[in-house]
């Protein structure tokens, strides 16, 4: 994905103090060179990949999507102002135009054709989009230049964040090639639809909390009262979304798989309920990897990524011989369980974290939640479509308890939020 090929140059200019603008020619360059590069590779195995996959028709699929790492490329640099002064409107426009774009290509071309096409030719359209509002929303207009200064400058902090996606797609990609090796093919299967099932679809959230946290945070990095007022904001925010999400997500799993996929996927349910609960974990430890990196220190997240890979890797294969592929996804879960503890700690030693910060975030969400599973444990459900009353029954219910909560965060000011008690 292009994500799990991230320098983090962006990053470094958002994080940075100060005037950024004799960076952006060179960061602009660097990633310039490096889609390129990408670009030139991915061209490159279309043909070997299809050979492997014996699908001939794979080639031109892959030749088509290598042209966004170009388009990647190109794009302007000057939307990083966006993030660095936190002006989400912009943001949001840029990308809910090329969503839409995305979504109308895709759609006409799906009706007309059947396609896989239409996923392709969608996907690069929108990139096509956002390219071209990169120009017209920002008036800076980029040049080639390389300037060794500015690189040693910029890759100080951006080695770390590449360090941390290449330690992502080794956890990953390692994990998929263990399970492949000693499970077998089948168990492959089953972990990756499980993992797009599901982890994939809930970790969406990070994503958005990474667009505003690190910004904000970057923005008073100097500021340790501040810093710790979006941390918390930030938790109170995922916390009041995660909690019931993945409990809706646990609770779901078996209904999901026997409704909607049939009986043949049903080893996928322990599977689906433990990744709920590791996406849980990976909620109550993502403010503090947002943290990590918008104050200049990207090298802790690193070493517990290091930690938690390690822990991982040195339980999987005692586990699956006692578990199969659960015990796999339970090693997972042990190791990001493991490091949490640790990653308060840090945040504790940063910012000054206090427990009553966590205390507060978390206890409303997890005691109404749980709360409304009691219930409705007592009630009891027996197919999917109780499931989906019960849940809609469960959120109206939850949204009413916790509406007070939710209207102090939305008129609260983001950087003082930990100052109203």
């Amino acid at each position: 994905s292009m994500g799990s090929t991230s320098a983090g140059i962006d990053a470094a200019l958002v994080q940075r103090k100060g005037d950024i603008t004799r960076f952006l020619d060179v960061a602009w360059s660097l990633e310039l060179i490096r889609y390129l590069l990408l670009f030139v590779v991915v061209f490159s195995l279309s043909d070997y990949l299809a050979v492997l996959f014996d699908e001939e028709k794979l080639r031109d699929v892959i030749r088509v999507l290598s042209l966004i790492f170009l388009l990647h490329g190109f794009k302007n640099i000057g939307i990083v102002y966006f993030r660095k002064e936190l002006d989400f409107k912009k943001i949001w426009i840029m990308e809910m135009t090329m969503n839409v774009s995305n979504f109308i290509v895709c759609f006409i071309i799906a009706i007309q054709y059947k396609s896989v096409w239409a996923l392709v030719l969608g996907y690069l359209v929108g990139q096509f989009v956002f390219l071209l509002l990169s120009y017209y929303m920002h008036p800076y207009r980029p040049r080639f230049k390389i300037s060794l200064a500015e690189v040693g400058e910029i890759m100080s902090f951006s080695k770390w964040l590449l360090a941390s996606s290449l330690l992502v797609i080794v956890s990953e990609q390692g994990m998929i090639m263990i399970i492949g090796k000693v499970l077998g093919v089948t168990s492959t299967g089953l972990y990756e639809r499980a993992n797009s099932l599901y982890r994939k679809t809930l970790l969406q959230l990070a994503e958005i909390s990474w667009k505003v946290g690190f910004p904000a945070i970057a923005s008073v990095q100097s500021d340790r009262h501040k810093i710790r007022n979006i941390y918390t904001y930030t938790l109170s925010i995922i916390m009041l979304i995660g909690i019931p999400a993945c409990t809706i997500a646990f609770f779901g799993a078996p209904y999901f798989v026997e409704e909607l996929l049939g009986d043949q996927w049903v080893r996928l349910i322990p599977i689906m309920e433990l990744m709920s609960l590791i996406v849980l974990i990976a909620y109550l430890g993502l403010p503090a990897s947002i943290l990590f990196q918008a104050i200049g220190r990207p090298e802790i997240g690193v070493k517990l990524s290091l930690l938690r890979l390690a822990l991982v890797f040195t339980l999987v294969f005692p586990m699956m011989r006692e578990y199969g592929l659960e015990g796999a996804v339970l090693s997972l879960l042990v190791g990001s369980l493991a490091v949490l503890p640790i990653q308060y700690l840090a945040v504790y030693k940063v910012v000054g974290l206090k427990i009553r910060d966590i205390r507060k975030s978390i206890i409303l969400p997890l005691s109404v939640t749980a709360a409304i599973v009691f219930v409705a444990s007592l009630i009891g459900i027996s197919n999917i479509y109780q499931f989906a009353t019960a849940t809609l029954i469960g959120l109206a219910c939850y949204l009413f308890v916790v509406r007070m909560r939710v209207r102090e965060l939305l008129a609260t000011d983001i950087f003082s939020y930990g100052s109203v008690e």
